[in-house]
This record gives C-alpha cells, sequence and structure tokens, in this order.
C-alpha cells in the first residue's frame, strides 16, 4: 500500500489526521495498530526524505501520556539529545535498533541493542544524551514517553553534527556504529 500524495498530503485509509509529511494522530479513542497500518507507515518512510514515520495513538499534542508507532528507515540519523523532565521507553516490533547513550562530553556510555527475536524493551528515567540507530532496512518500535509535547523540552548535543549538514551526519553515524 504506497501513500498517494494530494495537497502535500496523504489520502489515509485509516481514521487519522496528518501532522505532517510522516505525523499521524488517531481520532478513536479505542486503539488497534493492524498489520494494514504497519505497511502504510512503512511505506511512509520509504517515501518521504526524513526516513521515518510516526503514529501518534494519543489524541493531542498536549495529552498527559504520549505513545506512538515509530518507522525508521535505516540510515535516519536522530540527533543525540536529552529530555528533562520525561521518562521515556521503547517496545520493539520489527527489526533492529541501537540505543546509544553518551556522557555529557559526546563520548560512548553505552549501547543498547533490541531485537525483535532478542532484548526487546528499554527505559530511560534520567535526562542522558542519547540516540537511536537503525540497524536493519526497517526498524518498528513502540515508544512511550510523558506529555505534553514542547520544542523546548528536548535538548540537543551542541557536539554532534546537526541534521541538515548530510555529510557531517554521514561521517559521524559511521563512527557511532563503528563503537557500538
Amino acid at each position: 500500500m504506497q501513500p498517494q500524495s494530494k495537497n502535500n498530503n496523504i489520502d489515509l485509509p485509516f481514521n487519522w489526521t496528518q501532522e505532517s509529511s510522516c505525523v499521524f494522530y488517531v481520532k478513536d479513542n479505542i486503539v488497534i495498530f493492524t498489520k494494514e497500518m504497519k505497511l502504510f507507515l512503512k511505506s511512509c518512510a520509504a517515501h518521504n526524505d526524513k526516513r521515518e514515520a510516526r503514529l501518534c495513538t494519543h489524541l493531542s499534542p498536549e495529552s498527559t501520556l504520549h505513545e506512538m508507532i515509530i518507522v525508521h528507515r535505516k540510515g535516519n540519523y536522530v540527533p543525540p539529545h536529552r529530555h528533562f523532565n520525561k521518562v521515556e521507553s521503547f517496545h520493539i516490533m520489527e527489526g533492529k535498533l541501537a540505543i546509544v547513550i553518551f556522557n555529557n562530553d559526546g563520548s560512548v556510555m553505552k549501547a543498547i541493542h533490541l531485537s525483535s527475536d532478542g532484548d526487546i524493551y528499554y527505559k530511560l528515567q534520567e535526562p542522558m544524551y542519547h540516540t537511536v540507530i537503525p540497524l536493519t532496512d526497517y526498524v518498528i518500535y513502540h515508544e512511550i514517553t510523558d506529555g505534553p509535547f514542547m520544542l523546548d523540552d528536548k535538548d540537543e548535543a551542541k557536539w554532534a553534527p546537526r541534521k541538515e549538514n548530510s555529510l557531517e551526519v554521514l561521517t559521524y553515524q559511521k563512527e557511532i556504529i563503528g563503537k557500538i
């Protein structure tokens, strides 16, 4: 199932709203995540420049609990960051994912490998710098964190490249993958 674009939006086959090219919200109070929804999100991740897609299963950014089904394609870059006053947990659904925890100076403290056929759960309860690295063509995980969503809740590491610096990002990703 390939998403069809219409006026920069995707024709949604589900009862969702579209927040951006790759972020969707459910409209229903009862949420069931189906195989068709998973395939749709994978297709969205395959067809957008961000190399990711996300279904928010909470009803709005103001919700106090945020649950998301997230799809990342291999090569996707999430700049190392930390959250203050938030807890986050991941449950892997498909593929393999590395979560890299950093010391404040940018050195690797710990690498956690999750896979659908191995360790499947991770939880971070302190404001530590971290990033996620897809290790398979696609990785799908369920993330739970505190809401509401606010842009300034995240502190991106000053020692890591910004997303828009693609050459620096590629070099940095190779360096980090070599250490984990």
